[in-house]
């Protein structure tokens, strides 16, 4: 009893000095009044075709800053996604913008006619980001949200394409003392290094203005503006209340623009992707719940014990040395064919292959919901999922081997040439499918065909770490004791 309520006060002083931390690239980031913003271009999207393309594959804006790609780890590369700097350049804190044009009128040929009209009607849509957030839409009747924007829509047959967005930046502005201790934590950070910064009294309520973005809307619009004079037609701003013609997607030109405004909300900042995951706050019936799981539990083992005491009783049984055979003539079920159900199969290579990538996979699922449940895999970071479910298969590439080598000892096979099956059946497979897949991908000119350095990144995980691991897994488990099965197997096999 003692030594319990000293574990229990050791626990409670360790929880007193517990922190927290973000992982890097998901904490808050925040911004200054005058702040540029950068948006970002990522993949168009459609639910009809499922092949995201390039941004700049049609005719819009490009960036007058140096035109480069975001880096990208290996889960977003093969999920598809190409973030790139956008043309929406200026979009500051604070400072509304009505309308503006980042270029002038885009003349379109007739590919470029048909592209359009073609992706409009395959519903693609058009994915932004700011502050890592997507971009959405919000549905005026149910208030909910939708990623991404639509390229245009059909009327009469007839494609309009929406040209022009009204982007909407929710933010919260920190109170005060959110203020100073944010200034706390930024010297606490810096240390004994120089601040970028003139050193600003914590104490002055001169403080200056930091938010942090919660929300990035829009809304489009599709406005024909005058082709040889934009700023014409771009400069009421209010396009809803504007009696302009829309613009065609068959139109001979196209002019694109934005405009941005700023909204305060008292939303917090770690409730931002609640909107995009439709978190609701539903009451949660806790003695419900907690009622039908003890239920469950004690009448599986209510029945587990019993089966149990059933099962030990044949066993026994059945392994004894002075036991007739004329008793078992009455034998039905299970306990007919008792001596035949530790029987190596005939292909027992494949059988113990197959078993140790079900193990394999299984171990990666396990290890990936402990992560996602700690919070490392988040939304925020983009990617993650991918690339840890990727990582923790090839790892747990030892538990593959070490399965399938307890299970080829047991069947009297512990050969080596079978333990290479085993990093290479299940695998091989998916690479060959995955590659296939590519290739089709790779001819429609979808980004979402992974370039070659990738496809070599994941064939040298499969082949030089992944192998080898199964060949050292299959090392540790045939050296192991044969696992001993509960009934003997007959020599000779009965026909059934």
């Amino acid at each position: 009893m003692a030594m319990l309520k000293t574990l229990v006060l050791q626990a409670a002083l360790l929880a007193a000095c517990a922190s927290a931390w973000y992982l890097p690239g998901t904490g808050p980031k925040d911004y200054h009044d005058g702040d540029n913003v950068e948006v970002q271009v990522n993949v168009l999207t459609s639910v009809t075709t499922h092949l995201p393309f390039d941004y700049y594959s049609l005719p819009f804006c490009y960036p007058t800053k140096k035109f480069r790609g975001e880096p990208e780890n290996l889960g977003e590369i093969l999920m598809g996604d190409r973030i790139k700097p956008s043309p929406y350049e200026h979009v500051n804190v604070g400072e509304p913008v009505d309308c503006l044009v980042p270029c002038g009128a885009r003349s379109l040929d007739a590919a470029a006619k048909k592209k359009l009209t073609e992706r409009i009607k395959d519903d693609y849509h058009v994915n932004l980001l700011l502050d890592n957030l997507p971009l959405a839409i919000v549905n005026e009747e149910t208030g909910m949200y939708s990623v991404g924007v639509p390229l245009g829509t059909v009327e009469n047959g007839v494609a309009y394409l929406y040209n022009h967005l009204h982007l909407t930046i929710k933010y919260y502005q920190l109170t005060p003392d959110e203020v100073r201790k944010t200034l706390e934590a930024r010297r606490r950070k810096l240390g004994n290094k120089a601040p970028p910064k003139p050193t600003i009294d914590l104490d002055d309520d001169d403080l200056p203005t930091i938010i942090r973005i919660i929300a990035f809307v829009a809304k489009p619009y599709s406005v024909k503006h005058d082709a040889d004079a934009p700023a014409k037609t771009c400069s009421h701003g209010n396009f809803s209340l504007q009696s302009l013609p829309p613009q065609k997607a068959s139109d001979d030109h196209v002019v694109w623009s934005y405009g941005v405004s700023w909204e305060e909300t008292n939303e917090a900042w770690t409730t931002r992707w609640d909107v995009y995951l439709n978190v609701q706050d539903h009451e949660i019936h806790w003695f419900n719940i907690v009622n039908s799981v003890l239920i469950v539990l004690i009448l599986t083992a209510i029945v587990a014990f019993i089966f149990l005491r059933i099962l030990r009783r044949d066993i026994n049984k059945y392994n004894r040395l002075d036991i007739d055979p004329e008793d078992l003539q009455d034998e039905t079920g299970w306990k007919l064919i008792h001596k035949e159900v530790f029987r190596a199969p005939s292909h027992r290579w494949l059988l113990a292959a197959f078993a140790g990538t079900g193990a394999q996979l299984y171990g990666m699922a396990l290890v990936v919901i402990i992560f996602a449940c700690l919070g490392f895999l988040v939304p925020a970071n983009r990617g993650s999922l991918l690339t840890a479910m990727l990582i923790f298969f090839v790892f747990l590439g030892w538990y593959a081997g070490f399965t399938s080598a307890r299970l080829l000892k047991l069947w009297g096979t512990p050969s080596w040439k079978y333990i290479f099956a085993t990093g290479t059946v299940v695998p091989g497979v998916g690479f060959s499918v995955f590659f296939l897949v590519n290739l089709a991908v790779s001819a429609t000119g979808s980004s979402a065909a992974a370039p070659f350095t990738s496809i070599i990144t994941v064939a040298t995980l499969w082949l030089c770490v992944l192998v080898p691991l199964v060949v050292l897994g299959a090392a540790s488990g045939f050296k192991r004791d044969t696992i001993k099965v509960p009934v003997t197997v007959a020599n000779i096999p009965r026909h059934i």
